[in-house]
């Protein structure tokens, strides 16, 4: 007979949402009389962060190939926003051309954006959040952008939150939508 084995708690186990921070000074008081650590993570400023604008439009494109759309706009958007980012660094000429001639379809940012979306099917949100930061190097990349720790300190947490989705038994349609809503 299976027997399941339950590890000790981590602080890094932990979330708690707050729709708005009225009553959020309690909630520290709280915690500090408790001598539990808190750290607060404000949604306004949450996606200050070059790094979450990029995963955002990762997103967007991989949820467009999941839902099988057929919006030309929106592909634009994500490939013109991945492109330009960090991570490809684009020259907006060679944006401008890819989109007049349609070639952009082809590019490598939207076919690594399709191939996720196909393994996200199968697989579970954390190790589609996590291919989805391999696929395209998205830590080997961070040092192109101000603020690499607290970048990295943000992926981190959103890795944690995408195993929070999969014992949930939730699906990385949901992860998307969670993350577009984050900042809403």
């Amino acid at each position: 007979m299976c027997q399941t084995v339950l590890r000790d708690i981590q602080f890094s186990d932990i979330a708690i949402l707050l729709r708005s921070k009225t009553h959020f000074n309690e909630y520290m008081e709280f915690f500090a009389n408790a001598n539990i650590p808190l750290t607060c993570e404000s949604n306004k400023e949450f996606k200050d962060y070059d790094s979450l604008l990029v995963i955002e439009n990762i997103l967007t494109g991989i949820e467009y190939f999941r839902a099988n759309l057929n919006d030309d706009t929106v592909l634009k958007y994500v490939y013109t926003s991945i492109g330009r980012s960090f991570l490809f660094n684009y020259e907006d000429k060679q944006i401008y051309d890819s989109i007049k001639n349609k070639s952009y379809k082809n590019d490598i940012i939207l076919k690594k954006c399709a191939g996720i979306a196909e393994l996200s099917k199968t697989n579970s949100v954390e190790k589609t959040f996590n291919m989805m930061l391999s696929e395209f190097k998205f830590i080997n990349n961070l040092h192109r952008i101000d603020r690499p720790a607290q970048n990295l300190e943000k992926i981190e947490f959103l890795s944690g939150m995408s195993k929070n989705f999969d014992t949930s038994g939730l699906s990385f349609s949901e992860f998307a939508s969670f993350f577009k809503k984050i900042d809403e």
